[in-house]
């Protein structure tokens, strides 16, 4: 043999397999409200891997992958028919309901111990997953109703600390010293811009948090921006970010000189009455305001009537 064909013999016998992804061995649930929906167990041996995939019969969702919907049948067990590494993910074929049918998805582990699996051929988003107990079993489903899938998103402590320290700043009221909040605001704005652009924000608590400091900004644009924020920390579960959804396009409205439309912007003149105006009151009605968590137009009088009072005194 050859000094060459030998080298390569010997670099062949030295190269490892190639590598499995993540710890994705064990039970894995799909869960909705806690409750779970679906069920996937891997496991892995010297003959390869192993696996069965509870599920209901039928079910449907959109290109999100957030909602199930028409969720019926029976449970049914699909037992894994083939499995390969894919990139950081391993690629499982399960049997499908008809003869020589496989529904084919990719399984990702996550750093933040949930994961994700993606259908084959069908849209990027992904089912999100986490550990399931030995157990666990899916729960029977209602046809009629609806399953939002659960998220699991983690949660930036990062934003957490900008957010405290954003209302750390706002303690005192009305005798906030806004030349020193000023360029704090100003710098985690910059911040949270960074971490969004980085991706780096994911959670419900991470829009809320963040709508929070671009609520506290200066330009119409910082407004809008923390609307949209608001609006996702809603479609992510904070289901009390509608006052702050509110307040923020309130507070764009009136900055590109427009009138406000649920009340929530509040201005002291100096040595004046408290003011909203520019308010247009009789756009949106008081069943609206309050099912936004926003105060309707008899207790909005009597918010500027404490917000006079307390700037008076703060003022003597």
């Amino acid at each position: 043999m050859t000094r060459w064909m030998l080298a390569l013999v010997m670099l062949i016998v030295a190269m490892p397999a190639r590598a499995a992804p993540g710890d994705v061995v064990g039970r894995w649930a799909v869960r909705s409200h806690g409750h779970v929906v679906m069920i996937l167990a891997l496991d892995r041996d010297r003959s390869g891997w192993h696996g069965t995939w509870w599920r209901p019969l039928h079910f449907q969702s959109d290109d999100s992958w957030r909602i199930l919907s028409h969720v019926a049948g029976p449970i049914v067990a699909r037992p894994l028919a083939a499995a390969s590494v894919d990139g950081d993910g391993l690629r499982l074929d399960f049997a499908g309901a008809e003869p020589n049918a496989r529904d084919s998805m990719v399984l990702r582990a996550m750093p933040d111990g949930t994961a994700r699996l993606r259908w084959v051929g069908g849209p990027d988003a992904p089912l999100v997953l986490d550990r399931a107990t030995p157990d666990e079993r899916p729960i029977v489903p209602d046809p009629a109703a609806l399953y939002p899938v659960d998220q699991h998103w983690p949660t930036s402590a990062e934003m957490t600390a900008l957010f405290d320290a954003d209302q750390a700043d706002r303690i005192a009221g009305a005798r906030t010293d806004w030349t020193m909040v000023l360029p704090h605001d100003r710098a985690r704005r910059a911040r949270t811009k960074a971490l969004l652009d980085a991706d780096m924000l994911h959670s419900a608590d991470d829009f809320f948090h963040a709508a929070y400091v671009y609520q506290h900004g200066e330009a119409p644009d910082d407004f809008l921006l923390a609307h949209a924020l608001a609006m996702v920390a809603i479609a992510r579960g904070r289901a009390d970010a509608d006052w702050l959804a509110s307040a923020t396009l309130d507070r764009y409205l009136q900055r590109i000189g427009q009138k406000q439309v649920f009340g929530t912007q509040f201005q002291m003149p100096p040595a004046q009455p408290a003011t909203q105006e520019p308010y247009d009151r009789s756009l949106v009605s008081d069943a609206l305001r309050r099912a936004l968590s926003v105060p309707d137009l008899a207790e909005q009088a009597k918010q500027r009537e404490r917000w006079d009072a307390e700037y008076r005194a703060a003022r003597k």
